[in-house]
C-alpha cells in the first residue's frame, strides 16, 4: 500500500535517481524504494545527516530527488557556499515530518527555482502518506486564498478521507 500511495500521488519519473537522506525506519522514503525502482530509476543514499556528503551525492550522483526535513532544508538553503554547488540536476524537493514555516518554504524555492516542491504529510500507521501539497499549490504570490495553501498539509491522496 506505501508504494501504490506514494505513486498515485506523485509517480516517480524514468531514470530517477533519488537520494534517501532522511532516516527509513519511520518510512519517510521508504516508499521510493519500490515506487523509483518500478519505475526503473537509481538510489543513493545517504548513512547519515551530513550537509557536506548531501551536496556532494547531489553533485556526484546527479540526484534528481530527495526527501528533507525542513530542518535539513534551512541547513541546506543557508549553506555558505551554496550558489558555488551545481544542483542542476535536482527536479523534486519532498518535505515532511514537521511543519514547514511559510518564510522557509518560500526561501527555499527561490533557491531552487527549477524545482518542484512537494510536501508530505502522514503517519506510518496510515501506510504512510495522507495528504500531499503538490507543486501547483506552491504558489508564493498571488490572492491570499492561493497563497495561504503554503501553510497546509495539502489535500487527502487517494482513498482517504480527513475530517
Amino acid at each position: 500500500m506505501n508504494a501504490l500511495h506514494t505513486i498515485a500521488a506523485r509517480p516517480a519519473e524514468p531514470k530517477q535517481v533519488f537520494l534517501h537522506a532522511a532516516p527509513m525506519f519511520h518510512l519517510a522514503t521508504f516508499p521510493a524504494v519500490i515506487n523509483v525502482t518500478m519505475n526503473g530509476g537509481a538510489h543513493a543514499m545517504l548513512q547519515k545527516f551530513d550537509l557536506k556528503e548531501l551536496i556532494e551525492i547531489i553533485e556526484r550522483d546527479k540526484v534528481t530527488s530527495i526527501v528533507l526535513v525542513p530542518t535539513m532544508i534551512n541547513f541546506l538553503i543557508h549553506h555558505p557556499d551554496l550558489n558555488n554547488h551545481r544542483f542542476g540536476s535536482l527536479r523534486r524537493i519532498t518535505y515532511g515530518a514537521s511543519p514547514m514555516p511559510v518564510e522557509l518554504l518560500k526561501k527555499s524555492m527561490a533557491a531552487f527555482p527549477g524545482c518542484e516542491f512537494i510536501q508530505g504529510y502522514g503517519q506510518t500507521e496510515s501506510s504512510p502518506l495522507l495528504t500531499t501539497l503538490m507543486p501547483e499549490d506552491h504558489v508564493t504570490e498571488g490572492p491570499a486564498s492561493v497563497v495561504r495553501r503554503l501553510a497546509s498539509c495539502g489535500r487527502p491522496i487517494l482513498v482517504w478521507k480527513l475530517k
